[in-house]
């Protein structure tokens, strides 16, 4: 069955083209705007087809840093000939900064991949699906484990055990039944809010667990902003989906077990950072997003996708689930910078159902 599906970004998204753009090179700032540079137009103005010379001294402009003064010099509006969006990064770092572009189709509009879409449901799909088997997994490998002396082979047993039942149990699935869904492409063409953002990576401290730290390092990407909204075609076979799994019988079914997906994972999160000095704005937003999966319809459902979910949301925190340790992933997350003291969480997006 064909549903048009509305997707909201609840907090800023980036699903990344693996495409980066330099700072001097590629794109000039001011304190609110970025401009990435179409060269061709500027080459146009400049009339360097002609003129070898002026190309030459653009192009010592840009080896030298100075190709805004270039710009300046030769009374070039290189804004004119800019694709531009907005800042959020208050200072770049020194050493060549550069950004991670998100999607763009040929006309240059923002959008998120239907493939990304699918891998992200597919993901909460199967971590729901195993944890009704994992435990029962582990503990037929740890009985087999034991019957070995040697601790470290005994090791190896369970993880290779483990690693043969996640070969057999996600590659059955994704061959027998999502070839079911097609999803397509989002396009954001209706004036997204796009910016350029900093992000850095959150942990507990080494010195106490009830402090943070927050990485030095920064990367910056472009992304779509909250508040967002597109609408994209899902397919859904739900007579070939549910033949394989008769749990799944619509879409509304499919929806619950993301909903369940979300709220376990971010019910965890809160759980971890609970009390910890330092990630107290982490706590803000998961309690909003948790408040946002309660408010749901069942034709409702929250999705977390693209860059910086992490490694429980990629993998549905199975590795904690076999090893019952909540510390069995490090708790490693990238996060927006909003100010000196106060950080976003990024990938969370609501779909739901129009054709109801």
């Amino acid at each position: 069955m064909r549903h048009q599906v509305k997707i909201e970004t609840l907090s800023s998204v980036h699903v990344g083209s693996g495409e980066k753009k330099v700072l001097g090179i590629d794109f000039l700032h001011t304190l609110s705007m970025i401009y990435f540079l179409d060269t061709l137009k500027i080459g146009e103005s400049l009339n360097i087809t002609s003129n070898p010379q002026l190309a030459g001294e653009w192009s010592k402009s840009v080896l030298a840093g100075k190709q805004e003064r270039f710009f300046y010099e030769h009374n070039i509006d290189y804004k004119k000939y800019s694709r531009s969006v907005r800042n959020y990064v208050k200072n770049f770092s020194d050493y060549a900064p550069s950004i991670s572009m998100m999607m763009r189709d040929g006309r240059g509009i923002a959008y998120v991949p239907g493939s990304s879409i699918k891998g992200a449901i597919r993901t909460a799909f199967f971590a729901q699906l195993a944890k009704d088997e994992i435990k029962n997994v582990y503990k037929k490998a740890k009985d087999k484990a034991m019957l070995e002396p040697n601790r470290r082979k005994s090791r190896k047993i369970v993880e290779e055990s483990l690693k043969t039942w996640a070969k057999e149990f996600f590659g059955k699935i994704s061959e027998d039944s999502f070839r079911f869904l097609r999803i397509g492409d989002a396009f954001f063409d209706q004036s997204p809010m796009v910016a350029v953002i900093n992000t850095v990576q959150i942990k507990k401290s080494k010195i106490s667990p009830k402090l943070a730290d927050i990485d030095s390092i920064k990367q910056y990407a472009e992304v779509l902003l909250s508040d967002n909204s597109s609408e994209f075609i899902l397919n859904f076979d739900e007579k070939g989906f549910s033949y394989n799994i008769p749990r799944f019988k619509d879409v509304k079914s499919m929806f619950k077990l993301i909903n369940d997906h979300t709220k376990e994972l971010v019910q965890s999160e809160l759980n971890y950072w609970k009390d910890v000095k330092g990630a107290e704005s982490l706590w803000n937003d998961l309690d909003y997003i948790d408040g946002e999966i309660e408010a749901c319809h069942d034709n409702e459902c929250v999705l977390r996708m693209g860059n910086a979910s992490g490694k429980r949301f990629i993998t549905g925190g199975i590795l904690e689930r076999i090893n019952f340790d909540p510390e069995a992933i490090p708790k490693t997350r990238r996060i927006e910078i909003l100010d000196d003291d106060s950080y976003a969480l990024l990938g969370f997006v609501k779909l739901s159902l129009q054709d109801d």
